[in-house]
């Protein structure tokens, strides 16, 4: 869990390469839409613009969310 999110895993390493629309991530990550873009607004996961479309790679989405896990005094021992 990162930002207490669950995360629904991917089933192959060739769909990590796959760039995902914002629905997709929501979906993946078990959150609204609205955080999606309060997290893009805020900087703190990456996406590219094309146009109109933005797209997500998911596999930087989570290295990005990992920079806010909370280490616990359970994860220690």
């Amino acid at each position: 869990m990162v930002l207490g999110v669950k995360i629904i895993p991917m089933k192959t390493k060739s769909e990590e390469s796959l760039l995902i629309r914002k629905s997709e991530l929501s979906r993946r990550l078990n959150v609204s839409i609205r955080t999606i873009d309060n997290w893009m607004a805020s900087r703190k996961i990456r996406f590219i613009r094309i146009g109109g479309t933005i797209l997500f790679n998911p596999v930087k989405v989570l290295e990005d969310l990992e920079k806010f896990e909370i280490e616990t005094a359970f994860d220690s021992y």
